[in-house]
């Protein structure tokens, strides 16, 4: 219990730090359907990025998830603070993820699905695809570095299921 609140007066100041607007998510109208399978790496402010305001995109990207354990397009870059809107697409029979995040966040979440292979996310930096499906993901990206997009299905990522993300800062100095 004491873990608990002290995660969520965290989460808290982190929010209200951020200036984020809790009522202007990058999930609007979507429900959080596992919220105690939040971590820390899903709070905003981080390196990866965070959530994105959906009224302050610069460029929206159609992101396609198959039943080839594919994405297409298979690399994306974008810039440090750049705000995408990802409208992603399940063309196939079967149910897939996109979930932005580094190295680490991917080995957690595929930690995760290991033990609860059937949750469904709405988490800021991860949705579920049912099949033929489709939804909206809004992030802002923080820090240069590389990240991925990863479906954590069971066997999906495995299998190849995943998008290399690059955060590049444009260099103005020459």
């Amino acid at each position: 219990m004491k873990f608990h609140l002290m995660y969520l007066v965290g989460l808290l100041a982190a929010q209200t730090a951020s200036g984020g607007d809790p009522d202007h998510s990058a999930h609007d109208g979507q429900a959080v359907t596992h919220p105690g399978h939040h971590h820390p790496a899903h709070v905003a402010g981080r390196a990866v990025g965070q959530p994105g305001h959906p009224d302050r995109v610069d460029r929206s990207i159609v992101v396609i998830a198959s039943d080839t354990m594919r994405y297409d397009p298979p690399e994306i870059t974008v810039r440090p603070g750049e705000t995408i809107r990802f409208e992603v697409k399940n063309d196939g029979k079967l149910r897939h993820e996109f979930m932005i995040g580094d190295a680490t966040e991917q080995r957690t979440h595929a930690e995760m699905m290991e033990r609860d292979p059937g949750m469904v996310h709405n988490d800021p930096n991860t949705i579920t695809l049912e099949a033929g499906g489709g939804k909206i993901l809004v992030w802002q990206f923080g820090e240069a570095g590389e990240l991925e997009i990863g479906c954590h299905v069971p066997g999906h990522y495995e299998a190849g299921m995943r998008a290399r993300v690059r955060a590049i800062a444009s260099n103005n100095s020459q």
